[in-house]
């Protein structure tokens, strides 16, 4: 991705997107599509990352959760980004985000974004579950790795360290969003993310193998919920 000398944003991922999702599904099929626009995503990504500043010395680190960080991209899906800094001036970090994430709004690329210190990343997720298991799934895209990693693994290992204490609010959780969304076999337009037996129960299942309250082999390729997993992502 990059900008004319005007400003203007000038980007492939439009095109590369529209590109990918027109090709017949017996050429490319589903699981070959969410690897292709992983990898278009994590190139235009690292592109404008170099553009805006963010180096390995830089003192900031884009990291991707959600579908991103699992890759697991699905079609117009949005991106779930957070623009890691190591409590820089506030005008520093405002222009390095601000060229980060208008190039994406100007692609039409829908974005949960936000800007936060290492710090700040841990005590949300010691604040909200659903936020705790969003960054088991962080990785890094571009940037200070060694700032990124601090995110990635202290998330993880804070949530084995609290996970005994927020049990019963992974339990409550869990139920809320079952309750809403429904069971996924029961519903003729079922919500295949949400619902009970979805995707985010198999992020469930991932949850309680990193906390180590499961057997982690039940989440890797080559079980009944793995196919299972791929038959939804499908």
């Amino acid at each position: 991705m990059t900008t004319t000398a005007h400003g203007a944003p000038r980007t492939t991922l439009t095109r590369g997107r529209a590109d990918l999702l027109a090709v017949p599904a017996d050429r490319l099929p589903a699981a070959g599509l969410r690897e292709a626009l992983c990898e278009l995503y994590e190139i235009e990504l690292t592109c404008l990352a170099e553009e805006a500043g963010i180096g390995p010395r830089s003192g900031f680190a884009l990291v991707a959760f959600g579908g991103l960080g699992r890759r697991e991209v699905l079609p117009h899906s949005d991106l779930d980004l957070v623009l890691v800094h190591e409590r820089r001036p506030s005008r520093d970090v405002g222009e390095v985000a601000d060229a980060l994430w208008y190039p994406l709004w100007d692609a039409g690329q829908g974005l949960d974004h936000s800007v936060r210190t290492v710090d700040q990343c841990l005590a949300a997720a010691a604040g909200d579950v659903s936020v705790a298991l969003s960054l088991l799934d962080a990785r890094v895209i571009a940037g200070d790795r060694d700032l990124g990693a601090r995110v990635v693994d202290g998330a993880r290992r804070q949530w084995r360290h609290q996970i005994a204490a927020r049990f019963d609010e992974l339990v409550a959780a869990t139920a809320a969003r079952r309750a809403r969304a429904g069971v996924i076999a029961h519903r003729t337009e079922p919500d295949l993310k949400n619902g009970a037996g979805g995707l985010r129960d198999v992020q469930l299942v991932a949850a309680l193998a990193a906390a180590h309250l499961t057997d982690a082999s039940a989440a890797v390729s080559g079980t009944d919920v793995a196919a299972a997993h791929r038959l939804v992502l499908d």
